[in-house]
């Protein structure tokens, strides 16, 4: 074409008529060909003949945007015609193929290419093409389907796009997600084709969970995911895992980033959906979400206040929520007391003005808070009575929710204490044959029982004997003599205490003698573990002292279990081995990472240095090396920080840098 005939195309928009000098003789050829196609039923048989034409033209990297109009175009009417209405598997096949094309042409940096691929041009053709994928969406197999999904999720996060091409993005990402996410409505028979559809939603929600926290449009369109899933989005361990891994701390993260009130209004909405069906397996991140947003607005504006207070509002309406809070939060050892903190924030609010002038908004959203939750405070015993008694039976068939009480990040949690219930400070109620009074009491004595751990973990962080004394009086430990499991359990179980006076405690010769240290290690869950893993594992969950003697007491019991219990327990000869190179790689370590250590020990100096410690025979050289790149590439991190009011601080430092 010559340039005039550029020129005019390009100052007019494809869809308007152009004079037949000027048009394309490609572009004619296919709107003929798409006109001859009146009735689409009639040719579903050939069909793969009739749109060759018009994916050949999507495929090809040379067509331009006009003759890419006229593609899009031909293909859009065949569609909205009826075409692939029948559902059979010609038809699935067909739409399968175009979609195919239609994302391929999206996922390419120029939609149309060479001088026409200007925005006033290719922003109408990809809006056509989203437009097509829509049309499609419910005659698509799952990993199309999702293939779709992350072509329009890349449109609408595109930061050069137009304000009318983010409308259109967004709007076909928000029907993509819908039609993907209601399928779990209509469960399919074939266990084969589900598992593959539960796969495919679980990656396609890690990926919208990885935009949300920067894109509007992924956050909208999470919301639209857990809206159409419904309550079927809690039952499956492959959806579960990225709610709790990439889901909610993204909504976390896009509620307190710079996005305005419309990302934290889209962040409540979706954390909203949670907390009112999945409310039972994402007890973890809901609880850091409510803590760190809603319970965190100090210092906000007037218009995130009310905005917060609203959600905080129609959270409390739902039934049972705040037995919900006060049971699995309030009541339950390592979790912040939500339920006291909501109290707290709504009566803050509610306070009326000094000056005596009228209530304000987020004053008259407290109060209504406050009386929602004062409603619920009188249904409270029968509901979580009966509930908790369900809920404990499910617990133990659900896979799902064994998995959120073992531990919600993935790796397991310690083993929590079981100590005798503690003498009652209130009276005790008169016997009753009432499941909801029994589990009202049982309520009050983890409530009692939390409070009594918090306090002997601020004792122990500034005295330890104080802490047990506490413990003794309360019934927690045996009186007369030292039970080093009970001690093992508490050290393990309580998450406030300084890792710090852990390893300072645990370093201590009593602790080795009374068997504290070894009971420690034991219940630490090192077994089927290799060497440094378990050693990595230990190290994190105390400050390792910085007493030499301490760290050998350490490191000994360390060894002692590791030779019994060790995935590679077979490759020494005996503990003493184990001893002497986990105190060589607590050396290294300081070596290495230590920015004071100006010449660096060489793999060949650490094989060196280890002969002969492997009960008089050496380690095998490529297990030495092994652990050489292992430390050189990532040093043996500790717990990085003691908790708030703790005496010292844990730091990061280099697993054993004060012990060198």
């Amino acid at each position: 074409l010559s340039d005039p005939v550029y020129e005019c195309m390009t100052q007019m928009r494809f869809e308007r008529e152009l004079p037949s000098a000027l048009e394309h003789p490609l572009v004619r050829t296919l709107r003929e060909l798409s006109g001859c196609c009146a009735e689409p039923r009639e040719l579903l048989d050939t069909f793969p003949a009739v749109i060759a034409p018009f994916l050949a033209v999507l495929a090809s990297p040379h067509a331009h945007a006009p003759v890419l109009h006229a593609a899009a175009a031909a293909l859009a009417r065949l569609v909205a015609q009826g075409g692939l209405a029948r559902g059979d598997a010609s038809a699935s096949a067909a739409s399968t193929t175009i979609v195919e094309a239609v994302v391929g042409r999206l996922g390419r940096a120029e939609l149309g290419g060479g001088a026409l691929a200007s925005v006033d041009v290719f922003e109408p053709l990809a809006q056509r093409l989203l437009l097509l994928l829509v049309q499609l969406r419910h005659a698509l197999t799952p990993p199309v389907l999702a293939a779709a999904v992350c072509a329009a999720l890349d449109a609408a996060c595109a930061e050069s796009a137009s304000p009318a091409m983010g409308v259109c993005a967004e709007g076909a990402l928000l029907q993509l997600t819908r039609a993907a996410f209601g399928r779990l409505r209509t469960p399919s028979a074939d266990e084969e084709v589900e598992e593959l559809l539960l796969e495919m939603l679980g990656s396609l929600l890690g990926t919208l969970g990885s935009k949300a926290a920067h894109c509007p449009a992924a956050l909208e369109a999470v919301s639209a995911a857990m809206h159409a899933g419904g309550p079927a989005l809690g039952t499956h361990a492959h959806l579960v895992a990225p709610l709790r891994s990439c889901v909610l701390p993204a909504l976390c993260e896009a509620a307190r980033g710079s996005g305005g009130s419309s990302a934290l209004a889209a962040s409540l909405r979706a954390f909203a959906h949670c907390v009112a069906e999945h409310r039972r397996v994402l007890r973890a991140p809901i609880g850091v979400y409510w803590e760190s947003v809603l319970l965190g607005s100090a210092g906000s504006t007037s218009e995130r206040v009310e905005l917060l207070l609203e959600c905080v509002h129609s959270l409390l309406l739902l039934r049972g929520l705040v037995g919900f809070l006060w049971v699995h939060y309030d009541c339950t050892l390592g979790r912040c007391d939500l339920c006291e903190a909501t109290v707290h924030l709504l009566t803050t609010h509610a306070m009326p003005r000094a000056d005596g002038g009228a209530l304000g908004s987020s004053c008259l959203l407290a109060l209504c808070g406050l009386v929602a939750l004062l409603e619920q405070l009188v249904l409270v015993p029968q509901q979580e009575s009966g509930e908790s008694e369900k809920e404990s039976k499910k617990e133990k068939e659900s896979e799902v929710r064994a998995h959120d009480k073992e531990g919600e990040e993935g790796a397991p949690r310690p083993p929590s204490p079981s100590p005798s219930p503690s003498p009652s400070p209130y009276p005790s109620p008169s016997p009753s044959p009432s499941v909801g009074v029994q589990a009202a009491e049982r309520v009050r004595q983890r409530r009692e029982m939390k409070r009594v751990l918090a306090l002997a973990a601020a004792h122990f962080n500034a005295k330890p004997a104080k802490c047990f004394d506490l413990l003794r009086a309360k019934g927690l430990l045996a009186a007369d003599s030292v039970d080093a499991e009970r001690v093992a359990l508490f050290l393990l179980a309580v998450p406030s205490l300084s890792k710090v006076a852990v390893g300072d405690f645990l370093g201590e010769p009593a602790a080795a003698t009374d068997g504290t240290l070894e009971a420690y290690v034991r219940r630490a869950g090192l077994g089927g573990l290799g060497l440094l893993e378990a050693l990595r594992r230990l190290l994190s969950l105390f400050r390792l002292p910085g007493e030499a003697q301490k760290i050998a007491r350490i490191l000994e019991a360390f060894a002692q279990q590791h030779a019994r219990t060790g995935a590679d327990a077979a490759e020494f000869g005996h503990a003493d081995g184990v001893y002497v190179l986990c105190y060589s790689i607590v050396l290294l370590n300081v070596d290495l990472h230590n920015p004071n250590v100006k010449k660096r020990m060489t793999p060949d100096d650490f094989v060196r240095a280890n002969r002969g410690i492997n009960d008089g025979a050496d380690f095998g050289e490529g297990l030495l090396r092994r652990v050489y790149e292992s430390i050189s590439g990532e040093q043996l991190r500790l717990a990085e920080r003691a908790p708030v009011g703790a005496p010292d601080s844990a730091g990061d430092g280099g697993g054993g840098g004060g012990g060198g």
